[in-house]
């Protein structure tokens, strides 16, 4: 929209407002009026159909965690921060809260909360991983990329793997849903009950994860074995990256090396 507007000859009066008022003004109104009256009712309607869908789970088979904590991870890796990753979240937060406030600490609904933490720093941490095992299926620049998606994954913030779906979308979104779907499920079946802090293995020492035998190893062992999936899944189903020929230079600078006596 910004494109179409720049390419219109606005008179010489409001040109200096253009790009800093007029334009953004435009863009942002045409834009709002078709996500309200257009695409935004749609996807409204998806979104109530997922949470009722994940409420009547939650009504009917409350004594099978496992099974709604796997598609609480899964949603959390599928879209990684977007609508469906969101919807698991305001689900896992709602059904906390609330049932907290009717039953009390003790009687709570911990489950899907467990599950979207648990899940939520897989597919960062994941390709990390796999950018340290397979280090022969990824570029100079897709290392480089991993390193930030190890201090946003630490820090539960699961959209460090953002560029990686972008760049190779099915591979990535099948890897992270499934490994998502492990920690989830896991963390979820333990009994594992996450109060509030960071979802990811840091989390275990900033925040309250009541979690037995072992609080600390129990949960890591949960995401742990998330992430291990989903850098395995990576890392299998890549090809290596081709090697570079060396360029004239480097061949010149290899034959001028004097030998060593």
């Amino acid at each position: 929209m910004v494109k179409l507007l720049k390419k219109i000859k606005w008179p010489k009066i409001v040109q200096p407002i253009v790009p800093i008022m007029i334009i953004p003004f435009i863009a942002t109104l045409i834009i709002s009026l078709i996500v309200f009256y257009v695409i935004g009712e749609p996807i409204a309607f998806g979104m109530d159909k997922m949470y009722a869908g994940l409420t009547w789970l939650n009504d009917n088979y409350s004594s099978a965690p496992l099974l709604i904590g796997m598609i609480c991870g899964a949603m959390i890796g599928f879209d990684l921060g977007g609508p469906v990753n969101k919807t698991a979240l305001v689900f896992a937060t709602a059904i906390f809260t609330d049932t907290l406030a009717k039953y009390g600490v003790n009687d709570a609904n911990f489950v899907p909360q467990t599950a979207v933490q648990a899940a939520i720093s897989v597919a960062p941490l994941g390709v990390w991983v796999a950018t340290r095992f397979f280090k022969n299926k990824f570029s100079k620049d897709e290392k480089v990329a991993a390193s930030a998606a190890l201090g946003m994954g630490l820090v539960g913030v699961t959209e460090g793997a953002i560029p990686f779906v972008a760049a190779d979308p099915v591979r990535m979104i099948i890897a992270n849903v499934t490994g998502s779907a492990v920690a989830g499920g896991l963390a979820a079946a333990s009994g594992a009950r996450f109060f509030g802090g960071i979802g990811s293995p840091l989390g275990t020492f900033i925040g309250y994860i009541d979690h037995q035998p072992i609080p600390f190893l129990s949960w890591i062992l949960c995401i742990t074995a998330g992430i291990a999936v989903t850098a395995l899944i990576i890392g299998f189903s890549r090809k290596p990256v081709p090697v570079a020929p060396p360029n004239e230079e480097e061949i010149r600078s290899e034959g001028n090396e004097q030998p060593n006596f």
